[in-house]
């Protein structure tokens, strides 16, 4: 139950900026630049790593029989990733901003779609994967 919460709650919520935009973009009869915005993905990653962040910072210390075959997740590993991720994210934003907010273009649209696309979609395996861990080792409240 805590991943499909996870997915409905998070990754929905996360993608709320990108879908707002496509919906106007598609309603809009003149609308002026692209559909997709790389502001919108990045975004997403960032609201998936800092979710990872509360999920791991809100367990409870279960103790689990010796005898069980699921590794506990190493929360300082994943923390550490997260706010890795969340750095990078940052990083990426405020370049993605300045070069929006100039009126020469300093950055590449192209690579700027590409790499806030590969953080983000990292973003969102890692999430998976620690949602998954998470449900796995302490059960699926």
């Amino acid at each position: 139950m805590k991943f499909e919460r996870w997915l409905i709650y998070t990754v929905l919520v996360a993608a709320l900026p990108l879908f707002i935009r496509l919906i106007c973009f598609w309603v809009l009869k003149n609308p002026v630049g692209s559909a997709v915005s790389p502001i919108d993905i990045v975004f997403f990653g960032l609201t998936l790593n800092i979710s990872n962040i509360n999920e791991l910072n809100g367990l409870k210390n279960k103790s689990k029989k010796v005898e069980s075959h699921v590794a506990q997740p190493n929360k300082d590993r994943v923390l550490g990733l997260s706010l890795l991720l969340i750095i990078l994210l940052a990083i990426t934003l405020g370049m993605i901003y300045i070069s929006e907010l100039l009126a020469v273009k300093i950055l590449s649209i192209t690579s700027t779609y590409i790499c806030s696309i590969l953080m983000s979609v990292a973003s969102f395996v890692f999430s998976w994967n620690v949602m998954l861990k998470i449900q796995r080792y302490y059960g699926n409240n």
